[in-house]
């Protein structure tokens, strides 16, 4: 499984800026039903959002991989133009 920064070298080799989101969620459920039930889940996930050209790409899953990847990029291939579509500038 390639790692956050194989990603973000991959896509910048291509032209695009990127964001790569992580989430980790944690569910605590309680349950009445003829007695008491309770539950414990997690997920972890990642997002990866493009753009290039005044288009964005997204893409979500819970493995960070190439699929992942090209998932982001086909999505954008398929986006309009749009001004409002790049990241803002970064502070030095």
């Amino acid at each position: 499984m390639p790692d956050k920064f194989s990603i973000i070298s991959k896509l910048k080799l291509d032209g695009f800026q990127a964001e790569i989101f992580s989430v980790k969620v944690r569910e605590y459920a309680v349950e009445w039903d003829r007695g008491l039930k309770s539950q414990l889940s997690e997920i972890e996930g990642y997002g990866i959002r493009v753009f290039k050209d005044k288009k964005v790409g997204f893409a979500a899953s819970t493995r960070l991989d190439d699929e992942l990847l090209n998932r982001a990029i086909e999505s954008w291939k398929v986006s309009k133009e749009d001004e409002a579509n790049e990241l803002p500038p970064m502070d030095k």
